[in-house]
């Protein structure tokens, strides 16, 4: 182990070594319980050549990063190699001499907003706008990165949110191994929205930490990002001004005689075209008002449903993360609350479908069968689709 009397949530590191000098093919490795931490595997196996004693080993390490819950004594056992059986003897367990932990309590006077990280962590904020319409979504990235159990984290605090409306609208996680352990990155895509003009400021986000190399607390900050909230352009209620009036040259006055060779029979259907297709122009400019929000809802439908089948040909983890950016990017084309998807009904399918995708992401141990999920994801959001054409 590379510490054996870590503080709870300290990211310490648990190692099987199996050495083979025998050739053994199949060889399996059987881990323990971990019962009281949570577990990382950041390196899966890796095998070396070893010259031990005049011989030659296989050596094979099974390394699993560990973050202890609780503080208190844990002992691991249970880990081990399952050899397979061959003509002389039966398979077995090579189980691994059980290991003692002593996990270690934080200290007393942990600052307000501590959410239990323990390790050394970054924080970077960055807004993809600074200026905006009313109503209008900003969309902040907010990375957390560190060493300590990242995964778990909930978005840092936002102080006071006052004059915004926030939503997380995506969430995602990685790994690293580096010399100092396994590191993660966990990033929120929040959109903050304003229903007020003038000049604004989202504000820093502030996340609190405990550094078990200083044995202290630690509080690390953002700034606060100014934004330019612009007045919702009117598109009703709005007149056009009348110009002045110019005076015209008088008219000629027609002649009431017609030509003898005139197809005077014909003539009255001049001014009825002109009204009929006065007429025409105005109905079809009407009908295209009110035809377009439905086309471009048509279109950004298309073109969501296309990508959410793209989507589902690689069939990781990835994938799910894609089909809700999908879903995102098209409330966004269709003008529609930064939280959707948030206040679709309960016994909505599509509603179902993204509830099951969130726990397969962000679930610990989750297993699902992505491909199979996001074509019922894909099924789901056409049958919404179909009761809003119908609404």
């Amino acid at each position: 182990m590379s510490n054996s009397e870590p503080y709870a949530g300290q990211q310490f590191t648990y190692t099987l070594r199996f050495y083979d000098a025998a050739g053994t093919t199949n060889a399996l490795y059987s881990p323990a319980d971990f019962e009281g931490f949570w577990r990382t595997d950041p390196n899966g196996q890796q095998q070396v050549i070893q010259h031990t004693d005049g011989r030659f080993y296989t050596v094979t390490d099974v390394t699993t990063a560990l973050f202890p819950t609780q503080a208190g004594t844990v002992t691991i056992s249970g880990a081990g190699v399952v050899l397979p059986a061959t003509v002389f003897e039966d398979k077995r367990l090579l189980p691994a001499p059980a290991v003692e932990v002593r996990v270690r309590e934080l200290p007393d006077g942990a600052p307000e907003g501590f959410g239990g990280a323990v390790g050394q962590f970054a924080l970077r904020v960055q807004a993809d706008a600074t200026s905006a319409d009313v109503g209008e979504p900003v969309q902040v990235t907010v990375t957390v990165e560190g060493t300590g159990h990242v995964e778990g984290l909930p978005l840092p605090d936002v102080g006071d949110p006052s004059r915004w409306q926030q939503t997380v609208t995506d969430v995602q996680y990685h790994t690293a191994q580096q010399s100092n352990g396994l590191v993660g990155t966990k990033t929120f895509r929040v959109a903050f929205v304003s229903d007020q003009p003038g000049e604004r400021r989202i504000p820093a986000l502030r996340f609190v930490y405990f550094d078990p190399n200083e044995g202290a607390y630690q509080i690390i900050q953002s700034d606060e990002i100014p934004v330019m909230i612009r007045a919702a352009p009117q598109s009703e209620g709005v007149t056009t001004p009348v110009p002045a009036a110019v005076e015209q040259p008088a008219l000629k006055a027609i002649a009431t005689t017609m030509p003898p060779d005139a197809p005077s029979g014909l003539l009255w259907l001049v001014p009825a075209g002109m009204g009929l297709a006065g007429l025409g122009q105005r109905v079809w400019a009407k009908r295209r008002g009110i035809q377009e929000p439905q086309r471009r809802r048509e279109r950004a439908f298309r073109t969501a449903k296309r990508r959410l089948v793209a989507a589902s040909v690689p069939g990781t983890l990835d994938s799910l993360r894609e089909g809700r950016q999908i879903l995102w990017d098209y409330g966004r084309m269709t003008d529609r609350p930064a939280d959707w998807m948030l206040r679709l009904d309960e016994a909505d399918p599509l509603r179902d479908c993204l509830a099951r995708l969130d726990a397969a992401l962000y679930a610990p141990e989750s297993v699902v069968d992505v491909p199979l999920l996001l074509n019922q994801l894909i099924s789901a959001f056409d049958h919404w689709n179909d009761r809003q054409d119908a609404s």
